[in-house]
């Protein structure tokens, strides 16, 4: 199993932005995650992308649980294990195509370190 999510709830204050979302993916599949706006994509994604770790409920990536683990380590699995295509692109508009493809190398690179 790739990534599994079990029972992944996420509210802001009193705002319910995701509630007991149970998900699925095995090596091989892909996913999109589609719906309104406001319907809790987002908030999805950045806990799939192990960029919010403060959620109730479970998501295992690889087997593995990364809720408590510390930044470096998580940006090493981001950079070894995980892709986002972001909807505006992020890229940085004084660096030419190369150097925006070289940047997120770069901080691959010193993940290793």
């Amino acid at each position: 199993m790739m990534l599994k999510v079990t029972d992944v709830g996420k509210t802001y204050g009193e705002f319910t932005a995701l509630k007991n979302i149970n998900l699925e993916v095995k090596d091989g599949e892909f996913l999109a995650i589609m719906g309104p706006s406001g319907s809790g994509k987002s908030t999805l994604i950045n806990i799939l992308g192990l960029l919010d770790q403060s959620y109730t409920g479970e998501y295992l990536l690889e087997n593995k649980n990364y809720q408590a683990v510390n930044d470096n380590e998580l940006s090493q699995i981001r950079g070894d294990q995980l892709g986002f295509v972001f909807q505006n692109f992020k890229l940085l508009s004084t660096y030419t195509v190369y150097e925006n493809i070289e940047v997120p190398l770069i901080y691959r690179a010193d993940c290793k370190k």
